[in-house]
């Protein structure tokens, strides 16, 4: 009895079971399927021009509302999180205004709007000097928002500095000639700097434009300009899901017409005639270095060649305008000296590493960027055996001169690996990103009038193999992509995300971020012991496209990787140095996304 009876209660404790797992999980299937990236951004869309429309008619708790919810859906948007101070601003909350604006500068400390945002919530609370700063960081991103000139003037006015005060006011008062309160404030900041004959023609002006109109007494009023409009955060079309089929094909053969092996890296892709013709500029198998003009998609030697030295390892080729002729040169940097050569618009190139005094450069890596902001491309470079970093100013026409000392970048780096610039804090300036052997990446932020200075505001907090940079979200931000412990790891710039992607070589030495299929998202290259790729898909993550490009049959230790387009079709082909030679292939199928080639021609 006791037997059945246990039998019998088995089943209806299951059935229990069941119905309780699915009224527990009913809610999440329901979510499941109701839920998708279209409907999130529906209602994101919805709640964003609710927003908007209770802000414009002036009903600041609903467009609270509205913002706050939407800032669910996304919570780094900074345009977002404006329109959330903005609303904040309406309502007369400035702490909140400060919390949200506070919130968009510490994601891209650029924006004009937040810091204007700011020093109008500290002008509320009464808190003049500290409104100052912020008015002053706004005015400096951009010195032609009228609102920003005419508060910061204000301010300064009230603060006693008058001679400030009527600088500001007057640029105000001369170029916003429908601004209603610039000339009086410019006369009242005249006066009190014992100027009364000015004061008196700045108020005979105010009297003109107030003539037949009625002065604002309302403190938003005067806060009105671009950057208390409600923003549109702008949304980018997702790529597809599939992408177009690309395949890269090995055309080497044909590429070097049978001389492949006569080659070697590290290498430049040269255009030196702006034609839209990539030409290489190579080391050889007798130890010397050469052009390689290329004609229709085939390279063949060209021009004199040049001595490299003997048992020098070569670990880098810069190409670019050295000597501001709008043409590109190249530098060979190399562990026992290196080499700079200038080059004429018919392709020959000139030997000047004496007279440029980078010959007894001894490098391992090398960039050249502008660090002292003169319109000329300088160089930075690590030094064998942990030597610390080198810095050359160009002085013009491809001569440097040894600044190490005095340029204020902090030299005496340990275990530099390699050099990294970029603007990552988007301020519009260039910083150096170093990865260390043992530390983490080193970060030198250029300061706006001052030297780069290192900060830890990095996300990677380890040591890394290798970094590359560049927009992988195409939000206008620069993103950071690393190689640690056989992992490709992407960080996005503002955000918490980190997406990690696995490595079936683990022992890669390098990254190359390229767009190989042309739909506008930059795609992942890894390199070391073969090619792997990854296929940017937006939100949708990264995907392994290795087998699918036909990258799995490329096997050997490449030391370089670049991508430029050979043949003249209009998509980004492939030119590596492993340890056989050079080796070209032709990207095919990239093409069917159309691309679109800017060159920016110039000298600063």
């Amino acid at each position: 009895m006791t037997a059945d009876s246990g039998s019998g209660q088995a089943p209806s404790n299951t059935k229990y079971l069941l119905l309780l797992v699915v009224v527990v999980l009913a809610p999440v299937i329901f979510t499941w399927f109701t839920t998708s990236p279209g409907k999130s951004d529906a209602d994101f869309d919805r709640l964003l021009n609710a927003g908007k429309t209770y802000y414009d008619s002036g009903e600041a708790q609903k467009a609270i509302d509205a913002f706050s919810q939407a800032l669910q859906h996304k919570p780094t948007e900074t345009d977002l999180l404006l329109n959330l101070a903005n609303a904040h601003r309406l309502a007369n909350q400035p702490a909140e205004v400060i919390k949200y604006a506070g919130e968009a500068l510490a994601i891209d400390n650029n924006i004009g709007a937040g810091h204007f945002l700011i020093g109008c919530a500290r002008l509320r609370l009464n808190q003049t000097t500290n409104a100052i700063q912020a008015l002053q960081q706004a005015y400096d991103i951009d010195n032609t928002v009228g609102a920003v000139g005419y508060l910061l003037g204000k301010s300064k006015l009230a603060v006693g500095n008058f001679e400030d005060a009527a600088l500001y006011l007057e640029e105000v008062a001369t170029y916003e000639e429908e601004h209603l309160g610039a000339a009086y404030t410019w006369s009242q900041a005249l006066m009190q700097a014992g100027r009364p004959d000015e004061a008196k023609t700045a108020l005979e002006l105010h009297q003109q434009r107030i003539a037949g109109k009625q002065m604002p007494d309302d403190q938003a009023a005067w806060e009105t300009c671009v950057y208390t409009e409600v923003k549109i955060p702008f949304k980018l079309d997702q790529p597809s899901a599939t992408g177009i089929t690309v395949k890269f094909v090995d055309d080497t053969a044909k590429a070097f017409a049978g001389n492949a092996a006569k080659y070697a890296g590290p290498f430049g892709v040269i255009d030196f005639n702006h034609n839209g013709i990539n030409s290489l500029f190579v080391r050889t198998s007798t130890n010397t270095f050469r052009t390689l003009a290329n004609t229709n998609g085939v390279f063949a030697a060209f021009g004199m060649e040049f001595p490299a030295l003997t048992n020098a390892n070569y670990t880098k080729c810069l190409v670019a305008d050295l000597n501001n002729d709008r043409f590109d040169d190249v530098l060979m940097i190399g562990d026992q000296g290196s080499h700079a050569y200038r080059f004429a618009t018919n392709g020959l190139a000139r030997d000047m590493s004496r007279f440029s005094r980078l010959s007894s450069l001894k490098a391992v890596d090398a960039l050249i960027a502008d660090i002292d902001f003169t319109g000329k491309l300088d160089l930075l470079a690590i030094q064998p055996e942990d030597a610390g970093l080198k810095v050359f100013r160009n002085l013009g026409s491809l001569y440097f001169k040894d600044i190490s000392k005095t340029s204020g970048i902090p030299t005496q780096v340990s275990g530099a690996l390699k050099l990294v610039a970029d603007d990552w804090n988007n301020d519009d300036m260039l910083d150096i990103i170093i990865p260390r052997k043992s530390e983490p990446p080193m970060y030198l932020q250029k300061q706006r009038g001052a030297v780069h200075s290192p900060t830890n505001t990095l996300p990677t907090k380890t040591a890394v193999q290798a970094v590359a940079t560049g927009d992988l979200n195409n939000d206008l931000r620069i993103d950071l992509v690393t190689l640690a412990n056989g992992k490709v790891i992407v960080q996005f710039n503002g955000l918490e995300e980190t997406q990690e992607l696995s490595l079936a070589k683990p022992d890669a030495t390098d990254l190359l971020l390229v767009d190989y299929d042309n739909d506008g998202w930059l795609d992942i290259f890894a390199l070391g012991q073969g090619l792997q790729a990854f296929r940017n898909k937006g939100t949708a993550g990264f995907e392994d496209t290795t087998v699918a490009l036909g990258l799995d049959s490329v096997t050997g230790a490449i030391s370089q990787l670049a991508a430029a387009d050979i043949d003249r079709d209009g998509d980004s082909d492939l030119v590596l140095a492993d340890d056989s030679g050079l080796k070209y292939l032709r990207n095919d199928g990239g093409n069917q996304n159309l691309q679109l080639k800017i060159r920016l021609y110039g000298n600063r």
